[in-house]
């Protein structure tokens, strides 16, 4: 449409040009002015050069009529060209929306890679039209995550990640495939929850923790109470070899102890010092004066022989007071 009408303001004003000049001349080289500015114009709507990577869709009044691949091509100067990409490209959908199998909300962003078969490219364009990427892939895109979500329980989406990546790419490429559309790669670049659900987990993790410290705490108390016990079991267990010891011991020398021994063991215990001792007789202790001097009345005194000379332990008789 514009090549033509261009083509017919340059023949208006070619013609103009040759009626209104004064001289042959002068009209002749208007007139080949006019001729050149439309082979230019014209030669400029015609060669095409498609850089490697694209292909031209060729339209004749709006209807696809071929296409043209990389390097140099040649149109109808009143045909227009898409320029359609048939290299690998890439696609990112932030935010899909998505629910588990316990109606969680679940958000996720999705990468995908593909491309367009050349040889597909004017069916395509003629059958879906140019937004097809927004027909044919976003919305499939959405769906299939969602359908592949779904299946799992909410603390199982993280963990099977990989499943519902692969699952949403085999679907997506078999859904692309009649289309001539090639899936590459898809990649779920993160995967995040609804803040209710992430605040729950934390207060789990952080009820776990404590349960955890607790059993702990419970832990070191009843090794503390064992290591108490096993030390009090020791004491008790030496105690009781200790005073089996003594009493043994006690049963060997209650066994070899007679009153002589008794006696003996009990002068030996006299300071060096003590030369008159007042013991009372008859009263069952271990050093009993009758052993020593016979049959002596009750409450006698023991006393040094009469040669001795006194002490101040002893203590004087009425004989020994009178002159």
């Amino acid at each position: 449409m514009v090549w033509i009408v261009a083509m017919t303001l340059l023949a208006v004003a070619g013609v103009a040009a040759t009626k209104l000049l004064p001289d042959a001349r002068t009209s002749r080289l208007a007139a080949i002015v006019v001729i050149a500015l439309m082979v230019l114009v014209t030669g400029a709507r015609s060669v095409k050069v498609v850089p490697s990577g694209d292909v031209l869709v060729v339209r004749t009044f709006g209807d696809i009529t071929g296409q043209r691949g990389e390097g140099f091509g040649l149109i109808g100067p009143w045909q227009t060209v898409n320029r359609e990409s048939i290299r690998v490209q890439n696609a990112r959908f932030e935010d899909l929306s998505a629910f588990s199998a316990e109606t969680q909300d679940v958000f996720a962003t999705i990468e995908i890679n593909y491309r367009v078969e050349a040889r597909a490219v004017q069916s395509l364009l003629r059958d879906v039209g140019t937004n097809w990427f927004d027909v044919l892939i976003e919305s499939r895109v959405q769906n299939f995550f969602k359908e592949e979500t779904v299946k799992f329980e909410t603390d199982q989406v993280a963990p099977n990640r990989e499943t519902i990546r692969r699952a949403t790419q085999q679907r997506l490429s078999a859904a692309l495939e009649p289309f001539s559309i090639e899936v590459t790669e898809l990649l779920i670049v993160n995967v995040r929850f609804s803040p209710a659900y992430v605040q729950s987990i934390e207060n789990k993790q952080i009820a776990g923790q404590d349960a955890l410290r607790a059993q702990e705490e419970v832990a070191i108390t009843k090794a503390e109470a064992d290591k108490e016990r096993e030390r009090a079991a020791g004491v008790r267990d030496a105690t009781i070899i200790e005073a089996e010891g003594v009493a043994e011991a006690n049963d060997l020398i209650a066994a070899s102890l007679n009153s002589n021994v008794l006696q003996y063991l009990a002068i030996t215990q006299f300071n060096d010092n003590v030369t008159i001792a007042l013991v009372p007789s008859g009263e069952g202790i271990l050093l009993d004066p009758s052993s020593f001097f016979g049959q002596l009345p009750e409450s006698s005194v023991a006393s040094a022989p009469k040669d001795a000379a006194p002490t101040d332990d002893a203590v004087p008789t009425e004989e020994d007071a009178t002159p």
